[in-house]
């Protein structure tokens, strides 16, 4: 009974051994080899302990406030006289001169203040300049809150965010994956489902092109009929490619108007200046989908590569506000590749179930950032507000915009002013040292321990060497970021995992000297420490949770680090060496400790 009780303790030793072993042999590759630069995946696993700015560097990003959007979006939301807001269109104009020649420029509101011709701040905003400059404040402050989250939602990347005047600095330890984490710090993540009103599926295809062009043509020729009428710039046309298709005059004959595939960038710079003047996109909006996607382009090469429009109900159905929570996950009802979930909160859930109900075989384009990411065909109602983004090749991908999404989105969007590599705070020679301080200050607490209590403080010292394997595995798990105060930590947490086999054995030879015999003793000194050791852990425990939920940052990748120290503790100190003692005494009753 006892040896299938010792074995299976084993089992599980094994087990966890062999666990923590593939946890850590990405990071033995990735740093072993000096070409790698991502991690590769070992069966599971594609996370690596990361180390930190001080001991190899990074990048830092300088993130600057897109005001002119902020502006607009503040403006849409009021209703203001025609003629303020082309005062203000005036105002951003003579801004994007300004872009033109140095797209490095960053507007201020005291520059933007002195562009207004005939109209105040408080005309457009309905507030003063220091109230919208405190405005201002406060969403950057939130904006730093949710940088903060995006790229260290469990606290152990050790990122360093900070606020300085009217721009926010970013610094972000390794060299891996910079170009997706700066992603996830300039992406505004607006994400919005609208209703299609003139596109496939709702109408017949020669109706929905030759509608688009007549927009086009009455909004470059059409005479202004009314005050709110307003004409679009006739060097549009020169972004579009005109396709008769059939035959003239035969019913299903039509012309399509397609963006050339070179200029869809230009072309979207002009229409977000149109915004900020014309009230036909307060209803409405234009969408760009693949030509591919609907039209053989192998018969119509002029159109090839290029987008097709279509529009929708500029007032979304769903918006990022509405969600609950977002996750990655295999797409395997999909052709593969990855997918984000998404579930919605009470309200969109609502509206969700509404939208889906009376729009049932249409599509639902889901916008982010103003591009269609997913159109997905609504098969049937959706009570339970769930969905999700397929088309991901990449985890990676998938990961960052279920993170931006958890997270929410901007209310103030911003863009990067410049981005420059960090180097190590820390010279080489320090590192090593560090290094040796760790070595050396596990290899005196294992000499004094064989010392001191003989064949015991070998056993200890096995559960010791086996803890820092299981503490490793735990930070490598979590793709944890190693500052060398973070060394200075791991060092505390080992002599803390000590501590328990100290209090075990004095216990034990407390037993001894009562006159106990070997086994008996044994088992008294681990039932009587046990208390003793849970007690002071779980205290311990207790005050990583709290810190993990109530701090951020470097406060709650302290509180994982000790928590995972913790449990590794009691695992190895009450588990393990007790497992190691069962083996030897039970085989072979002694007649005296080796302690």
């Amino acid at each position: 009974m006892m040896q299938n009780k010792i074995l299976n303790r084993w089992t599980v030793i094994g087990f966890t051994i062999i666990v923590s072993l593939i946890f850590l042999t990405n990071d033995i590759i990735f740093y072993s080899s000096s070409n790698a630069k991502t991690p590769e995946k070992i069966l599971f696993d594609t996370n690596i302990i990361n180390l930190g700015l001080d001991l190899q560097g990074g990048k830092e990003f300088l993130l600057s406030p897109k005001l002119e959007e902020w502006f607009l979006n503040k403006i849409n939301n009021e209703d203001i006289d025609l003629d303020v807001r082309n005062d203000f269109n005036r105002a951003l104009l003579k801004f994007d001169e300004k872009l033109k020649k140095d797209s490095s420029q960053v507007l201020s509101i005291d520059e933007f203040e002195t562009y207004l011709e005939k109209s105040t701040l408080e005309d457009l905003f309905e507030i003063n300049k220091e109230n919208l400059k405190s405005q201002l404040q406060e969403s950057l402050s939130e904006n730093v809150s949710i940088i903060y989250d995006r790229i260290d939602d469990k606290g152990v990347t050790e990122a360093s965010i900070r606020k300085i005047g009217d721009k926010i600095s970013v610094e972000i330890p390794g060299k891996k994956n910079i170009d997706k984490l700066e992603n996830l710090i300039t992406s505004s993540a607006k994400l919005t489902i609208n209703e299609i009103t003139l596109g496939p599926v709702v109408n017949n295809f020669a109706y929905w092109h030759n509608t688009i062009n007549d927009i086009f043509n009455n909004k470059i020729d059409g005479k202004k009929e009314t005050l709110d009428f307003v004409n679009w710039p006739e060097k549009l046309r020169d972004y579009l490619t005109i396709s008769e298709i059939g035959p003239k005059n035969e019913i299903n004959s039509f012309t399509l108007v397609s963006l050339k595939k070179d200029s869809i960038n230009v072309f979207k710079k002009e229409i977000k200046k149109i915004k900020r003047i014309d009230p036909w996109f307060e209803s409405n909006d234009l969408l760009y989908l693949d030509a591919e996607m609907f039209i053989n382009t192998d018969s119509l090469k002029a159109v090839k590569g290029n987008k097709i429009f279509c529009l929708v109900n500029s007032n979304p159905i769903i918006t990022g506000d509405q969600i609950k929570t977002a996750w990655d996950s295999y797409s395997e009802e999909m052709t593969g590749g990855y997918k984000v979930n998404v579930t919605l909160n009470e309200q969109g859930t609502r509206k969700w179930a509404d939208f889906t109900a009376k729009n049932t075989f249409k599509l639902a384009p889901i916008i982010i950032d103003n591009e269609i990411v997913s159109m997905p065909e609504i098969q049937s109602t959706i009570p339970d507000g769930s969905f999700f983004i397929s088309g991901f090749n990449d985890i990676k991908e998938a990961q960052n915009l279920a993170t931006k999404l958890k997270f929410g989105k901007f209310n103030l969007p911003l863009k990067k002013v410049y981005g420059k590599n960090i180097d190590a705070s820390l010279g080489s020679q320090m590192i090593k040292l560090g290094v040796f301080a760790f070595v050396i200050g596990i290899s005196l607490i294992i000499v004094f321990m064989i010392i001191y209590y003989k064949i015991s403080g070998v056993i200890a010292s096995f559960g010791l060497l086996l803890n820092i394997l299981f503490m490793a595995s735990i930070l490598s798990m979590l793709g944890a970021t190693l500052t060398l105060p973070g060394i200075a930590g791991f060092i505390l947490t080992v002599g803390i995992a000590i501590d328990a086999n100290v209090i075990i054995f004095e216990r034990i030879k407390e037993e001894t000297r009562n006159g106990l015999p070997p086994l008996s003793a044994i088992e008294s000194g681990y039932e009587r420490a046990f208390i003793s050791i849970v007690d002071a852990n779980i205290t311990t425990l207790l005050t990583a949770i709290i810190l993990y939920f109530l701090g951020s940052g470097p406060i709650k990748g302290f509180a994982i680090t000790l928590s995972a120290g913790i449990i590794c503790s009691m695992f190895t100190a009450i588990y393990i060496t007790r497992t190691i003692f069962n083996t030897l005494y039970y085989s072979k009753v002694p007649k005296k400790l080796s302690i």
